[in-house]
């Protein structure tokens, strides 16, 4: 096979009779030296150079000489390709995309999928037959740890109610405007917020108006159980025009994988208003449920 890239050099030095299918065993013609040591200088020169490679479910990055690759595009990868074992790669993404995370072939960090951003970048090294591990990963545009935050809020036009509460039951509460997300991984989706794996600080609230005892919780989609107990609340239901909120404050741990979770509220008693009642100021939306997640590590 004509050695074409530095990865196809052979650590046996016997083996290697021909550089770019230039012969180089012995005694071959003189010229076939001096063109040997410029192939093998621009072969070196490719290797610390860039290239840039289109995602693909392989999208394999031994079909490139650059130690340095920029991926584009969007589709989810699967594997990175077959190439010497040994071989390290470092890797900036583009755009979004999703890395499948494999125990054998495509070993990522935390044993989960990632989900990239523009200027993310990431260390892989083969460990040979077309299985890598990724060394480490970096996000681009976002610094890890304590800044990063997602809030969530139940937006509704003015006037609207936050909805009607029924005797002894737990209602999951609206949450449909994202209005901040600065945690690469983290979304809502049907009134669920998923995070990522991490340590976060939970701030979350939701009122009720005149159905006596109410408590809100954060549940556990993903675990079907309850993650965090909210404060116990009163609002009398014999008496007009009076909104208590329960809140839900407290250190949650979210493991590898990532988990969803929603706010579900517990109201003794039954109301049409139960769940809020409007300011109605003109021209200004109402506003209800309120979940914040900041990202502590």
């Amino acid at each position: 096979m004509a050695k074409t890239t530095l990865e196809q050099w052979d650590e046996t030095a016997a083996n290697n009779s021909d550089t770019n299918s230039i012969n180089i065993a012995e005694e071959c013609v003189a010229s076939n030296i001096n063109n040997a040591i410029r192939e093998n200088m621009a072969q070196t020169a490719a290797w610390l150079g860039d290239d840039t490679l289109a995602s693909g479910t392989t999208t394999d990055l031994g079909s490139v000489p650059g130690r340095y690759v920029t991926v584009s595009g969007t589709t989810t990868i699967t594997g990175l390709g077959t190439i010497k074992a040994g071989t390290i790669k470092y890797v900036t993404f583009s755009g979004a995309l999703t890395l499948t995370h494999n125990a054998t072939s495509l070993i990522l960090p935390g044993a989960a999928n990632i989900t990239t951003a523009a200027g993310d970048a990431a260390v892989f090294v083969s460990e040979g037959s077309g299985n890598w591990r990724c060394l480490g990963y970096q996000r681009g545009s976002v610094a890890p740890g304590p800044g990063q935050h997602i809030q969530c809020l139940d937006v509704k036009t003015s006037g609207t109610t936050g909805g009607a509460a029924s005797a002894g039951a737990t209602a999951t509460r609206t949450l449909n405007s994202e209005s901040a997300n600065t945690i690469p991984g983290a979304s809502l989706t049907s009134n669920a917020v998923s995070l990522p794996e991490g340590t976060y600080w939970i701030d979350a609230s939701a009122p009720a108006y005149a159905v006596n005892f109410h408590k809100l919780v954060l549940y556990n989609v993903t675990a079907s159980a309850v993650s965090i107990t909210g404060t116990s609340e009163y609002s009398d239901a014999s008496s007009s025009n009076v909104v208590t909120r329960s809140f839900v404050q407290r250190q949650l741990v979210v493991p590898s994988g990532g988990q969803s979770f929603e706010l579900r509220h517990y109201t003794q008693s039954a109301n049409a208003n139960g769940l809020g009642l409007p300011t109605s100021m003109s021209g200004v939306a109402e506003v209800y449920s309120s979940f914040i997640a900041r990202k502590l590590q």
